[in-house]
């Protein structure tokens, strides 16, 4: 499947549906057996907020796997740096009008995905802010919503909701820092739910 484009960069879960069209049609004894993860993931939110530094004055909390950003603005980095290439994917929800986003190379020369649900914005969700816009906006307020974030050096990808909505081959050096989460919107509330990175072959 990664070697197939239209399969490549899906997520490896979903539901099973079962079809019936007008016709008498019987299921019986359906098992489902699962494997081990081939894929090594680094989930980011494990150590809860011992795992993160912050700059700004956001009031940082994480519950159940999910950092949750309040009130004013501020980031929260990962004390651990990480090279590309990789892929990160995280789950996001704000708040109406709410304003964040998710930063790789963080501390160096940091890259911001824009998480910002206005359509008519300069940098919409999915954008590489101020680099290059998000083609679409696959994402609403008070919706979750999956971001995707492949990081190849000098070549970005951003997927969302399974869509991609952002690239760029322009990205200078280094290649390497943390990841952060910003709040921005004052008053605001946002929220990042299981984040975890894994290592890709260049």
């Amino acid at each position: 499947m990664s070697k197939h484009e239209a399969f490549r960069y899906k997520l490896r879960q979903g539901f099973i549906g079962i079809q019936n069209i007008g016709c008498r049609a019987y299921f019986r004894n359906i098992q489902i057996q699962s494997y081990p993860d081939k894929l090594q993931w680094t989930p980011l939110f494990d150590a809860g907020l011992d795992g993160l530094d912050s700059e700004g004055v956001t009031d940082w909390d994480i519950q159940h796997d999910t950092l949750t950003g309040k009130n004013k603005n501020g980031f929260a980095f990962t004390k651990q740096t990480f090279k590309a290439p990789y892929e990160l994917q995280v789950w996001v929800k704000t708040t109406v009008n709410g304003n964040g986003g998710v930063l790789f190379n963080y501390g160096n020369r940091s890259v911001e995905v824009q998480c910002f649900n206005a359509p008519d914005s300069t940098n919409p969700t999915g954008s590489l802010y101020g680099i290059a816009p998000a083609q679409s906006v696959e994402s609403r307020d008070e919706e979750w919503f999956l971001l995707q974030i492949f990081n190849d050096g000098p070549k970005a990808m951003v997927r969302m909701n399974g869509e991609t909505v952002c690239q760029t081959n322009a990205l200078k050096p280094p290649y390497e820092g943390s990841i952060a989460f910003q709040q921005h919107t004052p008053g605001g509330i946002i929220h990042y739910c299981g984040a975890r990175i894994r290592s890709v072959a260049p």
